[in-house]
């Protein structure tokens, strides 16, 4: 009996064809979900960012001394006390009138790993710029895993921000 090896070839190609398009599919799929987790984690700082610093427009007094630290306190332009800070993996700022003594509390889900809040220069006597630190880290749950869990896709950012205000440099 004869082998004929024009009959094996063609199934064989065929097979390596086939594997070579699943692992190019899978590598597609790896990249698009690792991509779609750094990009929202990078936009969760910048809201951060944009959030806090919206906050801070309305800065009107702030005590340099209690910096750095991962809490901003400040008074805003109405006479409100405001503190700026992360509770769990949120941005939480609460608002506390002093006439009526009842906070105002707004969480903003942010993914926050870290947040830090530092005067510039490190001068506290006469600070030029309050300079924030965030830092956010992806869901566990959101989490891609590749090839029986062995393989784990998670993201990180940070940004990092100076902000001017009259309120905080003087002449």
């Amino acid at each position: 009996m004869g082998i004929q090896i024009d009959l094996i070839i063609p199934p064989i190609i065929v097979g390596l064809l086939i594997i070579l398009i699943f692992r190019v599919n899978a590598f597609i799929v790896e990249t698009s979900i690792d991509n779609r987790l750094n990009n929202e984690v990078q936009e969760f700082a910048d809201l951060t960012g944009t959030l806090i610093q919206e906050e801070l427009r309305t800065l009107s007094a702030f005590n340099p001394n209690n910096l750095p630290d991962s809490t901003l306190t400040f008074i805003n332009l109405a006479g409100d006390s405001v503190f700026v800070s992360k509770n769990k993996r949120n941005l939480e700022i609460i608002r506390l009138n002093p006439n009526t003594s009842i906070p105002d509390t707004t969480i903003y889900p942010s993914y926050l790993k870290s947040i830090y809040f530092m005067a510039e220069p490190d001068s506290v006597i006469n600070p030029m710029f309050i300079r924030v630190q965030i830092e956010t880290e992806s869901r566990p749950e959101s989490h891609a895993r590749f090839r029986n869990n062995v393989n784990t896709v998670n993201a990180f950012s940070e940004k990092q921000i100076f902000l001017r205000n009259l309120a905080v440099s003087s002449p």
